[in-house]
């Protein structure tokens, strides 16, 4: 931790010791070149056509450091100082008026993201909108109204040494500023390789004849070969190169016109001329320059991209029968990679016997617009005698002026090693295939993305005999399946789907399915988590609808009397139960209880036998089931004696209803064989459903006692709990 504090001590220290050194270069920069700027004054007022440290400024700002803006300052006031033999006061605010503008562009640049490199037109265009034209506007304004209101300027000159200034200071950003910007020994290098440097050479003499020497009498028209040369390297090297190639030039242009000398000594105002010469050479030059370097950038990006692909590519120029292909067209062909030219004809003797024609007649409906592009798989001799498979693509690039096609540009891919890869994945399908069909049940895939969009990338046919949904469709998507999943079961089905998700836990499910027929499923998977956040299951889904008939069917038996059809005691006790805790929490209209007991069943069976008890029991589970509600319960509990539990009902009406039985009962003997028919009578015991009851089957025991006295008062009778005489609309 010690060693830690005292390397950040050892960075802090030399980035001070940097940021000083900085400050420091920056200042007498601008102090020195300022100076120079001055004593190369051609105009009134001490102004400039070429002002250096604007240019400096703006360029070491942005390498460097913003905050070194103050550097601008202390260089400004002695040089001003110095200008005006003014005192330090004068060439603070004269400072200032030029340290404002220039941090106010840097800062500007910066937010729109500038590059400093100025490898792409459009920061090329931002420099020059921002700080060679807008910074070195408002700097000319602000300097030029302090000089007029301290009288050093006249007021009736002010836009006259406006003009001026500006035009000093844009030829400052753009003979300096930019040369500052880019410079870089790497990037520099290329100047120094002989063909640079002899066009280099001939420019600089060209200046020297140009704006010094005169000796030969066309000397104007030796003006444009400077232009010439200056394009020349600007489309060849790179914006640093060609910046510095400028302000080399600019320099013996500018030491021209300083001695009176050079070809626009002759014009009214020859400083004037000497600046438009080389603010344009410079303009054109660099714009030149950048858009070359762009377009070199751009070629090699698209040089790199293919060569990392390994496309072939090919550039056939028509008119003239030949083709010019890179080195992985050859290299694909297992040929000596080289890049050259080839016929056409050398190409149609690479093809499979069996693919020239067709290349030709798919060439040639493409160039005579019946298809809209260029694409087709062809085979291509190797240097081993082995095809490969080829996918060739191509467009027309450039056309005639009456619209014949001249040049055609495309690709060569060989797509052999996927082909074979293609063809081993379907015969591995097809494996896949032959062995599910012999499975009873379907194998899948299911995956989930990161969004929720959920398919199956892989099922095998019997998907669709279980799920009702063609594998194809459920490839794009898993919403066909889960709209044919029972609306009952579908939303547990998808909560389990995102409980597996979440915890990567085994998904297992059943569920009932709509078509081809209604029935279960039951489907088991194992989640795995992909790279790209989705969810993967692998599984196994199966038809389980006999197997839930026969849960069904059990369930049924263990809830159902065997003889009469009805609930059993369990299950009547089990309906009991729930209505009692429904009864609790939420309260409402009362239930009630009825206990039915037939009447002398037990004579029944010692004088007819079992077979006309069992009649009887049956006979009367019929009366009393057409005779309640169906969503009351009814069930045998034991013997002749039988349950019913009657919700949402009051006093009256469940005396009203149990006296209704007791009559119907009464009313409907048992036929039974020679037309013989046994009286039927039965007693019933009523009790209500109690909330504040400790147990559940209170009101079965206060109900039992209640048959009791039914009983006990003569049978045939309905009584209520606690009540043992006869109620009015009983009958013996």
């Amino acid at each position: 931790m010690y060693k830690t504090a005292v390397a950040a001590g050892d960075r802090s220290r030399i980035a001070s010791l940097q940021f000083l050194l900085r400050f420091m270069l920056l200042a007498s920069s601008y102090l020195a070149f300022g100076y120079l700027g001055i004593q190369l004054a051609t105009l009134s007022y001490g102004i400039s056509l070429i002002w250096p440290p604007i240019g400096i400024a703006i360029a070491l700002l942005l390498r460097w450091d913003l905050r070194l803006w103050p550097a601008i300052i202390a260089g400004g006031i002695p040089l001003e100082m110095l200008a005006s033999n003014r005192d330090w006061l004068f060439g603070l605010q004269i400072s200032l008026s030029s340290a404002i503008p220039i941090y106010l562009c840097c800062s500007l640049l910066r937010q729109f993201s500038f590059d400093a490199r100025l490898e792409h037109q459009k920061d090329l265009i931002l420099f020059g909108l921002i700080a060679i034209l807008g910074c070195p506007a408002l700097l000319a304004f602000m300097g030029v109204a302090l000089l007029t209101w301290h009288d050093v300027i006249m007021v009736t000159d002010f836009f006259t040494a406006w003009w001026n200034w500006l035009l000093g200071d844009i030829t400052g950003v753009l003979i300096f500023g930019i040369a500052l910007l880019t410079f870089d020994l790497n990037r520099l290098a290329i100047l120094f390789k002989p063909g640079m440097l002899l066009v280099f050479g001939l420019m600089l003499l060209l200046g020297m004849e140009l704006f010094v020497w005169q000796a030969t009498p066309f000397v104007l028209a030796l003006s444009l070969l400077p232009v010439l040369g200056l394009i020349w390297i600007a489309m060849r090297t790179n914006l640093a190169v060609t910046s510095w190639v400028v302000l080399l030039f600019s320099c013996v242009a500018g030491y021209g016109a300083l001695n009176q000398a050079g070809i626009f000594a002759g014009l009214p105002d020859p400083p004037l001329g000497t600046w438009l010469y080389i603010t344009s050479l410079g303009m054109a030059s660099l714009i030149v320059a950048v858009t070359s370097m762009e377009n070199r950038l751009e070629a090699e990006q698209m040089r790199y991209a293919i060569g990392a692909t390994n496309l072939g590519t090919w550039d056939w120029r028509m008119d003239e029968d030949r083709i010019e292909v890179n080195d992985n067209w050859f290299r694909m062909l297992g040929q000596p990679p080289r890049s050259g030219e080839i016929r056409f004809v050398d190409f149609a003797e690479l093809l499979h016997p069996q693919d020239r024609d067709p290349t030709q007649k798919a060439i040639g409906q493409y160039l005579k617009g019946q298809t809209d592009q260029y694409r087709l798989r062809l085979r291509m001799r190797h240097a081993n005698g082995t095809w490969r498979d080829i996918q060739s693509t191509g467009a027309v690039t450039e056309r005639d002026f009456r619209g014949s096609p001249l040049r055609m540009c495309g690709t060569h891919m060989d797509i052999t090693e996927q082909l074979q890869t293609r063809l081993e994945l379907d015969k591995t399908y097809n494996f896949l295939n032959r062995i599910s069909e012999q499975i009873p049940g379907a194998i899948y895939q299911f995956r989930m993305d990161a969004q929720g969009h959920a398919s199956f990338p892989f099922a095998n046919g019997a998907i669709e005999k279980l799920l009702g949904v063609t594998v194809e469709k459920l490839r794009e998507t898993a919403q066909p399946c889960f709209a044919n999943i029972h609306p009952d079961d579908l939303p547990g089905f998808l909560e389990s789907i995102e409980e597996s998700r979440q915890n990567l836990s085994l998904w297992r499910a059943e569920f009932r399915v709509n078509s081809p027929r209604i029935g279960w499923r039951e489907a088991y998977s194992r989640p795995q988590r992909l790279e790209d956040g989705s969810t993967l299951w692998h599984g196994y889904i199966t038809d389980i609808s006999e197997r839930k008939d026969m849960e069904i069917r059990i369930q049924n038996l263990a809830l159902t009397d065997e003889l009469t059809g009805i609930e059993n005691r369990r299950a009547f006790l089990n309906q009991l139960e729930q209505e009692w805790n429904r009864c609790k929490r939420h309260g409402g209209p009362p239930s009630f209880v009825i206990i039915a007991d037939i009447d002398h069943f037990k004579r029944v069976n010692d004088s007819h036998g079992h077979d006309v008890g069992d009649k009887m029991l049956c006979h009367f589970t019929a009366l009393i089931q057409q005779s309640i509600r169906r969503n009351d319960s009814f069930g045998r509990l034991g013997g002749e004696e039988f349950g019913i539990l009657v919700t949402d009902s009051s006093l009256e009406d469940i005396q009203a209803l149990a006296e209704k039985l007791r009559a119907t009962v009464a009313a409907s003997p048992l036929r039974i064989q020679d037309g013989l028919e046994l009286s039927l009578t039965a007693s019933f015991g009523i009790a209500r459903l109690k909330e504040d009851s400790a147990a559940f089957d209170d009101a079965l025991l206060r109900a039992d006692r209640a048959l009791y006295a039914a009983k006990h008062s003569g049978r045939n009778r309905v009584c209520m709990e606690n009540s043992h005489g006869d109620p009015p609309s009983a009958r013996a």
